[in-house]
């Protein structure tokens, strides 16, 4: 079995990857969560602008659970993930980025599926 690039990388995985993460950064926002630079930015939009981010805070919701999981685990282990240095927006955020990354390309693959695109074939693992 060969591994394509385009299998942990193409456009669906970006786009996805990205809405979900617009989507934590409003969820983020909408509740006053230690707030980093990002999350300031958001908290300073207007109203109607951070309403409209709602939706992707939805949208956002499988990577969040899936975080909070593997955060509840590494917990049981010693290591909460408090501990963990956030990378850009909040505490936690290395386990939102790493979930939103995997439901990305769990998603982009089912969307190639279903769309019989080019960018998982027979020949790739996704």
């Amino acid at each position: 079995m060969e591994v394509r690039f385009s299998t942990f990388g193409n456009r669906y995985v970006i786009i996805i990857f990205g809405v979900q993460i617009v989507g934590w950064i409003g969820l983020v926002a909408t509740f006053d969560h230690s707030p980093g630079p990002v999350v300031d930015w958001v908290q300073m939009l207007p109203e109607l602008a951070r309403l409209l981010l709602l939706p992707l805070a939805i949208l956002s919701i499988p990577a969040v659970g899936i975080a909070l999981g593997v955060g509840w685990v590494l917990s049981l282990g010693g290591l909460p993930p408090e501990s963990i240095p956030p990378l850009l927006i909040a505490r936690g955020d290395v386990l939102v980025f790493a979930s939103a990354y995997a439901v990305a390309v769990g998603s982009a693959w089912v969307v190639t599926r279903i769309t019989g695109s080019e960018y998982f074939d027979d020949n790739s693992v996704a």
